[in-house]
C-alpha cells in the first residue's frame, strides 16, 4: 500500500482514512482492520502525558515494543538478495533483509565487536560490514571477516553471528 496521502476526505484531515486505503488494496484485508472502533478502549480522553512522558516512553519501550509484532516493510520494499531497510522503534535498531530469495530475516543493527552501528540506512549490500575495523558479516548474518584475525584468537565464526530477531511474512 505506497503512495502519497492527497485526498482529504474529511475536512482538516491530511489525508484519506484508514478504511478509504483498505478499499483501495488489492489483497484481502482482515476483517479486524474493517472495525471502525473498538468498544474495549473506553470512551475517556487519555492524559496527555502519555505522549511525551519520559518515564511512559521508558515503559513501553521496556514492556511492549520488543514482545509485540510490528510491520517493518512489506515484502516489495526489498525484492532482490541483499535489498535491506533499517528499521527503528524505541531504543532497537533493526536491519529487514532479504538474506536468500525465498527468506528474509532481522538483525539487530550493532556490531558485535564495538556495538557501532552497521548500516545507518536501507539499500542494497552484499555484506554487513562494520565502519570503525571492519568485521564483516553475510547477509545471513555469519560472520564472514575479521580484520587482523590474529589480535582476535578467542572469536569462534560460528558463536559470533548477529543476533536476530523473528520475522514473519
Amino acid at each position: 500500500m505506497a503512495g502519497v496521502l492527497k485526498d482529504a476526505g474529511i475536512a482538516g484531515r491530511p489525508g484519506p482514512s484508514v478504511q478509504e486505503m483498505l478499499n483501495r488494496e488489492t489483497r484481502l484485508v482482515a476483517p479486524a482492520l474493517r472495525q471502525e472502533f473498538n468498544d474495549s478502549l473506553g470512551t475517556e480522553d487519555l492524559d496527555k502525558e502519555r505522549y511525551y512522558a519520559r518515564e511512559f516512553y521508558r515503559l513501553e519501550v521496556e514492556r511492549m515494543w520488543n514482545r509485540v509484532w510490528q510491520m517493518a516493510c512489506r515484502v516489495e520494499e526489498i525484492p532482490r538478495v541483499g535489498d535491506h531497510i533499517i528499521y527503528e522503534v524505541g531504543d532497537y535498531s533493526l536491519i529487514v533483509v532479504r538474506s536468500s530469495p525465498t527468506e528474509i530475516k532481522a538483525f539487530h543493527n550493532a556490531c558485535l565487536h564495538r556495538g557501532r552501528i552497521l548500516r545507518e540506512s536501507g539499500g542494497h549490500v552484499s555484506s554487513f560490514s562494520c565502519k570503525f575495523h571492519g568485521f564483516t558479516w553475510r547477509l545471513d548474518g555469519t560472520l564472514s571477516f575479521v580484520p587482523g584475525r590474529w589480535d582476535f584468537p578467542q572469536i569462534k565464526d560460528e558463536e559470533f553471528c548477529l543476533p536476530q530477531a523473528k520475522v514473519g511474512v
